[in-house]
């Protein structure tokens, strides 16, 4: 399971689409579990971005943030590491490896993640892009 506080429309000008296509066709197929927090202000939108679909067949869940909580840099919690990446603005990104730092961003993240609402991305581009990676299997 992995946790991200996740500004996606900053990730997504930094990393692009292709690398979140890519991403996420490799998360789904190795069943690895994420919840994201999105600031209110980063929606995106289903039609536009099909692979960033939540719910249990996309093994991913999002919510949003109060709209008095807006970010522009977000952090990736995954073992015992974090990684953290600024937006373009600052044009920075690290990786701290200390299982110490994920137990303090955990603590954090899991008392934010009940602030949040639910934020539910599917339709029927998300469908599509979970039925093309079954077919390229």
């Amino acid at each position: 399971e992995t946790a991200a506080l996740w500004p996606i429309q900053s990730m997504l000008e930094i990393l692009g689409p292709q690398f979140f296509r890519y991403l996420n066709k490799e998360r789904i197929r190795n069943k690895l579990y994420t919840r994201a927090i999105w600031p209110s202000n980063q929606i995106v939108n289903a039609g536009d971005h099909p692979y960033l679909g939540s719910g249990p067949e996309f093994h991913r869940e999002i919510r949003v943030a109060p709209t008095n909580l807006q970010f522009s840099m977000g952090y990736w919690i995954y073992a015992d590491k974090v990684a953290f990446l600024a937006s373009r603005r600052e044009s920075f990104g690290f990786i701290i490896q200390s299982k110490e730092l994920v137990e303090l961003q955990l603590a954090q993240f899991n008392m934010l993640w009940q602030l949040c609402k639910p934020l539910r991305l599917d339709g029927a581009e998300s469908k599509e892009f979970l039925h093309d990676i079954t077919r390229e299997d």
